[in-house]
């Protein structure tokens, strides 16, 4: 079994925001873990055996300064609980934080938002603007009508606008704001593994606004778009999974 140092539970954490006497009800740390637990979850170094995963999720302990991390072991089958139902879920957090005695015979990786290809990526943002700059060519080499949309379903109320492709095209070369537009980054997970697309912000009509996330491909060296993105709020989240603060 392996067991923590530590005196510390998940439940000790805390962040820093002056709540005013009141009792701290912000999820923050939840989403920090779920997120950083899905980023290096295939990363062979933070398995420890077949059945628990260790995870430097960024948090230090106040006192040593030294990094703390979580553990996730599977959820295995009650022997009492009929077979037909499974556990929800495969994996499940323990409450325990681990200090780094713990893991001393382990070789830990860094916190992943300190790793090269973090960096790599979030620095692709400089090469993409670039791009932006001279964008007739990039705009003409996207496959517009193959790319995924991004969006939540609202079934409610909602309004559609058509547009067709080449209409769409010319408003884009025609555009003279969008060499001087920023690109916002953001977090997606594809086949299991994270990606950092860079986004741009484009109003395709009076009022009317979508995000065309890009990436740059090292192996063709150009820019390309992956994606568009019509969902203000899921945008602003997986911007905010950039960084967490």
């Amino acid at each position: 079994e392996f067991t923590s140092t530590t005196n510390y539970s998940l439940k000790d954490l805390q962040c820093n925001i002056n709540h005013k006497g009141k009792p701290c009800k912000c999820d923050g740390f939840y989403v920090t873990m779920d997120i950083e637990i899905a980023m290096q979850f295939n990363d062979q170094r933070t398995q420890m055996n077949d059945d628990s995963k260790l995870f430097n999720c960024g948090f230090t302990n106040e006192e040593t300064k030294e990094d703390v991390f979580v553990m996730i072991v599977k959820n295995k089958q009650d022997q009492n609980q009929n077979q037909t139902r499974p556990n929800k879920y495969q994996w499940e957090m323990r409450p325990k934080i681990y200090g780094s005695d713990d893991v001393k015979d382990m070789e830990m990786p860094p916190r992943v938002r300190d790793s090269a290809i973090f960096k790599d990526q979030l620095n692709q943002q400089q090469i993409i603007q670039q791009y932006v700059k001279d964008c007739e060519q990039l705009w003409k080499d996207s496959k517009w009508c193959k790319l995924p949309i991004f969006t939540r379903k609202n079934n409610k109320r909602r309004s559609a606008l058509f547009i067709n492709k080449e209409e769409f095209t010319k408003d884009l070369t025609t555009n003279t704001n969008l060499s001087e537009s920023q690109l916002i980054p953001i977090l997606m997970f594809r086949n299991n593994h994270y990606e950092i697309h860079h986004v741009m912000i484009i109003e395709i009509d009076n009022g009317i606004n979508i995000g065309l996330s890009m990436i740059y491909n090292k192996e063709t060296k150009q820019a390309e778009v992956t994606g568009i993105h019509i969902n203000k709020i899921l945008l602003y989240r997986q911007h905010q999974w950039i960084s967490l603060k």
